[in-house]
């Protein structure tokens, strides 16, 4: 609605100039990008762990449309796994998602 609309406005015309950049429109399009990734990390770590294993993972990007064998998914994981436990934490998913879409 147009309450929600000029408050992210504000929140991200953080020069104040009255109109959003192209840099302050992508950081907004990532935040509203970010919460819906929250959604369907939420719906795959059904134990509440904040991890998801690669079949998880798999499941996640499915549901975002996304089809990637098994092989695929496990080098996109050890590309973006920082922790190097073969899990992905939320921030891990995020830019899984973000590098996949940009490719």
């Amino acid at each position: 609605d147009k309450y929600e609309v000029n408050k992210l406005f504000k929140q991200f015309d953080q020069d104040g100039s009255g109109t959003i950049d192209f840099v302050e429109f992508a950081e907004m399009i990532k935040l509203l990008n970010r919460k819906k990734y929250q959604v369907v990390f939420n719906q795959f770590d059904v134990d509440g762990s904040g991890e998801l294993d690669p079949e998880e993972v798999q499941s996640a990007f499915e549901l975002l449309g996304f089809t990637f064998t098994p092989e695929v998914v496990a080098v996109m994981i050890s590309d973006y796994d920082l922790s190097g436990d073969n899990l992905v934490q939320f921030g891990e998913f995020c830019e899984m998602l973000e590098g996949t879409l940009i490719q």
